[in-house]
């Protein structure tokens, strides 16, 4: 599980403007498993965290969810073994169709699984039984993410530019 401090200076702040000054307080968070309990269990401790959580008991409710209106989650929290669809292609949906951050969760801790989930979109993997403080810091995954977009915008409008000023130069030759 993760860390990374951000830039220093502009960025720094320009990141907490961006998410706000409660953050992670309100984490918008789609949990889904098929395990009622384990439901249950997990939407408690994201709400300990002051996340506002809606729950899903199988990938399909969760991808209607999201198809509908994936601007009202931040985050999905997933198990990987669920009854209605495969928990890895429900990863890829999300990945392809909202990028948005996704972390699984399952009691299987074989290492080929775990990279399994990482491969097909996951930006974490959580062994059940879940604790607390893994899902305290769920709220960095969607810091990164947007840290990333932003960077990635930044690059496409450098990239941009570049091109107009070698086409300027092309045309005074």
């Amino acid at each position: 599980m993760t860390g990374g401090a951000g830039e220093a200076g502009e960025s720094s702040m320009s990141a907490t403007s961006a998410v706000g000054l409660q953050f992670p307080e309100g984490l918008r968070v789609l949990a889904v498993d098929d395990d009622q309990t384990c439901l249950h269990i997990v939407g408690r401790m994201l709400e300990r965290c002051m996340y506002q959580v809606t729950k899903c008991r199988n990938g399909k409710e969760a991808l209607l969810l999201l198809r509908e209106d994936s601007s009202r989650f931040d985050i999905v929290l997933s198990d990987l073994h669920l009854s209605d669809i495969n928990g890895l292609m429900l990863l890829e949906i999300i990945a392809f169709e909202m990028d948005m951050p996704v972390v699984v969760m399952s009691s299987d801790e074989k290492r080929e699984t775990i990279m399994k989930g990482l491969i097909h979109g996951a930006c974490d993997y959580m062994v059940k039984p879940v604790r607390m403080d893994e899902v305290e810091l769920l709220w960095q995954h969607v810091i990164r993410k947007r840290r990333n977009d932003r960077l990635k915008k930044m690059e496409q409008a450098m990239e941009d530019k570049l091109v107009v000023v070698e086409e300027e130069e092309e045309k005074k030759k």
